[in-house]
C-alpha cells in the first residue's frame, strides 16, 4: 500500500506477502495503526517504510512479521511516533539511520529488536 500525501489514516488491513513495502509513507501527519503485515521471506522487503523527510507521522498497534525490516524509518523523518507495534520474527526489527538517533522521533512500547545501521 503506497500512500503519497499528508494526514492519511491506514487502519484495519490485512497486507500479505507484498512484493517491495507493506505499507510505504511518503507525507506528514499521517497514521498507520492496527495493520496486520505479513513478508514472504525475511531476505527482501520491507513492512512498514516511512520515507526521508516525513514528519509527524504515526505508526501504532501494527504487527509486522517475516521482512528483511519489519519497520524502516528514513533519515530526515521527524518527530514521528513509533509505539506499540509487534515487530517480530524479521531481520531487522527497525531500521535507521546514524542520523536517526538524534532526532524527535518517539520510540515506545514496541515489541521489537533494534539495530542500527
Amino acid at each position: 500500500m503506497h500512500v503519497r500525501g499528508d494526514s492519511n489514516t491506514i487502519t484495519s488491513n490485512v497486507i500479505s506477502k507484498p512484493i517491495k513495502y507493506g505499507i510505504y509513507l511518503r507525507g506528514n501527519k499521517n497514521t498507520s495503526y492496527n495493520n496486520k503485515i505479513a513478508g514472504k521471506t525475511k531476505k527482501v522487503a520491507i513492512g512498514i517504510y516511512s520515507y526521508k523527510g516525513s514528519k509527524h507521522n504515526t505508526i501504532k498497534y501494527n504487527a509486522v512479521a517475516n521482512f528483511k525490516h519489519g519497520i524502516c524509518i528514513k533519515f530526515d523523518s521527524k518527530t514521528n511516533k513509533i509505539s506499540k507495534n509487534k515487530i517480530i520474527n524479521n531481520r531487522f526489527g527497525l531500521s535507521t539511520n546514524y542520523k536517526f538517533k538524534n532526532s524527535t522521533n518517539i520510540i515506545k512500547g514496541n515489541i521489537m529488536n533494534i539495530r542500527y545501521l
